[in-house]
């Protein structure tokens, strides 16, 4: 008897929740996805300015498209759209000039009634930081609305997901609401009319269960987030060759079936705290003292010294960058090329044995030692400079691919050093002694996030804060071109220093804002190939390009 009523109530329960999912997915899809809602903030001006905003709709990026709109003094009302199917972290704000903002309400128009967060609900959730999200700092409230102030340093505003979510949360109240009464009702008639429920029994209560399961990623939503570091596989589109979309579906239903990322996260912890492994050893390996390191195959094959350059690559390579150099010569333009080291070889000492320089020499090695005894290329190597200051600091992530802001801004001085011994007007660099440098322990950084471990791994994050808060430069989004990945420049108001044009990866994040006080406009391009229609453009007076040593086999191209 027992039993029986046990199988009754569970295959309720279940035929309850196939049919609230259902009919909850169907009404957000009704009733929000398939709108064009918007975000309406209510922002106040002490000045006229640009203003630069972005969705942050994925971890660990501010947001794939920036957009600026010209604020006005005084009153402000900011529409910003909300992504189609897609979860927003935070809102962010980025200015290029001094200016007091004050943020009154967030608003979004909803089905019945529109959702409204006013200061007091949103301040918690609303930071000041600098335009990395690094040094972040809480606004006031004053008056009901939330105050901030930004400057030279401190010159973004990110309002986080708390806000958001709220946003989100009451967006979906009446789906729910929806879902669950019909769901209730649907419940009710199903029992009383039909006569299979008089033979429930376990057998079919597994059925149901696994029904359920194998159709979740179906009827819920299909911008479920990951804590992996990339993008989850799309819902195939169905308006294209039939033949196509099994293997899509196949892939969208492997990164949304339930519970993944707790599974996920479990079974990471297991092979790291029980067996002490990567759980993702193509990608990420576990060195000593918890020190992490990229081990996709090419990384792994650069640095073990197996695959090394032939005299007639070396002499290929050697050609090119003379070439490159001798061609912006004639047009005014002074190149320099700098290629920062992979953590693997400042921290080898860490590395594991199973991704360890096993040759007696690797490319990067080869090629340094070539360029600079053969070449007239302006080279600057920070590799000296680097193991010097491990001495002292750390000066890469342990828990990234990355020098540090430390390990990058010595790197800065090097090559503005190197440059002013053909440009001697050139500003003097900063010192260390003009930054306030704090060091912090967090548990980020890209490669905890590609094996989603986070809160697992520690690293030491150093803060540069300038004791100097005027504003001298300004930064300004610019239109990329064909082969860029992005495009923005800065401006000084010193009018009378030389342009820079500095082609670059993702080590110059740190760099580009400490080199850009040396030089009246310094175009910073995302990319390793030089584009004659940029330079034209740009006619910069010094042209620096930073390649990774992961990048370096790009330099056999002309």
């Amino acid at each position: 008897m027992v039993r029986e009523w046990l199988n009754k109530v569970v295959f309720l329960f279940l035929v309850f929740w196939l049919c609230f999912s259902s009919i909850y997915y169907l009404a957000k899809e009704i009733m929000i996805a398939g709108k064009s809602l918007e975000y309406v903030i209510e922002i106040n001006a002490s000045a006229s300015i640009p203003l630069q905003y972005s969705l942050n709709i994925a971890p660990g990026q501010i947001g794939a498209k920036i957009s600026e709109i010209q604020l006005k003094k005084g009153s402000n009302q900011l529409r910003i759209p909300r992504p189609l199917r897609k979860e927003v972290i935070s809102i962010n704000f980025l200015s290029t000039q001094p200016v007091e903002l004050g943020l009154s309400e967030i608003k979004m128009d909803a089905f019945f009634e529109p959702i409204i967060i006013n200061g007091a609900e949103m301040l918690s959730s609303v930071k000041l930081s600098y335009s990395d999200l690094s040094n972040s700092e809480s606004p006031n409230l004053v008056d009901g609305t939330v105050q901030v102030s930004l400057s030279k340093n401190l010159n973004t505003i990110s309002i986080k997901k708390k806000v958001v979510h709220s946003i989100d949360n009451q967006l979906i109240y009446w789906p729910r609401v929806l879902a669950f009464v019909l769901s209730f009702v649907f419940l009710i008639l199903f029992s009383v009319f039909s006569s299979r429920f008089q033979k429930v029994n376990y057998q079919l209560n597994f059925f149901l269960l696994f029904m359920v399961l194998i159709s979740t990623p179906i009827i819920t939503s299909k911008d479920n987030r990951s804590r992996e570091n990339r993008e989850l596989a799309p819902f195939p589109n169905l308006d294209q060759n039939i033949w196509k979309i099994p293997r899509e579906f196949n892939k969208y239903y492997n990164d949304h079936f339930p519970f993944r990322n707790e599974l996920r996260y479990i079974g990471n912890a297991i092979k790291y705290r029980i067996f002490n492994i990567s759980p993702k050893p193509d990608a990420v390996r576990i060195g000593k003292e918890g020190w992490l390191f990229n081990s996709a195959k090419d990384v792994v094959v650069l640095n073990q010294g197996f695959d090394l350059y032939s005299k007639e690559e070396l002499e290929t390579i050697k050609n090119n960058l003379e070439a490159k150099s001798g061609l912006l010569e004639k047009h005014g333009i002074t190149y320099y090329l700098t290629i920062p080291p992979m953590k693997h070889r400042v921290y080898k000492e860490y590395l594991p044995e199973s991704i360890k320089q096993l040759g007696e020499t690797t490319k990067w090695e080869q090629l340094m030692n070539y360029l600079k005894e053969h070449s007239s290329v302006r080279l600057i190597d920070p590799y000296a400079t680097l193991i010097g200051l491990k001495k002292k600091h750390v000066v890469y992530y342990q828990t990234d691919t990355h020098w540090n802001k430390l390990g990058a801004f010595y790197a800065y001085q090097l090559i503005i050093d190197r440059i002013r011994m053909d440009f001697p007007n050139l500003s003097p660099t900063l010192q260390i002694d003009d930054f306030v440098v704090e060091m912090k322990v967090d548990s980020t950084g890209d490669l905890v996030g590609v094996i989603d471990m986070k809160n697992t791994f520690a690293r030491d994050a150093y803060y540069l804060t300038s004791k100097d808060t005027a504003q001298k430069v300004v930064l300004k989004v610019g239109s990329k071109m064909e082969g860029e990945s992005s495009y923005v420049y800065y401006e000084h108001i010193d009018k009378n220093q030389p342009k820079l044009l500095l082609y670059r990866d993702s080590f110059s994040e740190y760099l580009r804002e400490h080199l850009a006080e040396h030089f009246s406009v310094s175009g910073i391009v995302w990319g390793h190939q030089l584009n004659d229609k940029r330079i034209l453009k740009d006619k910069p007076d010094i042209l620096v390009q930073e390649l990774m040593e992961r990048f370096i086999d790009k330099l056999l191209l002309p």
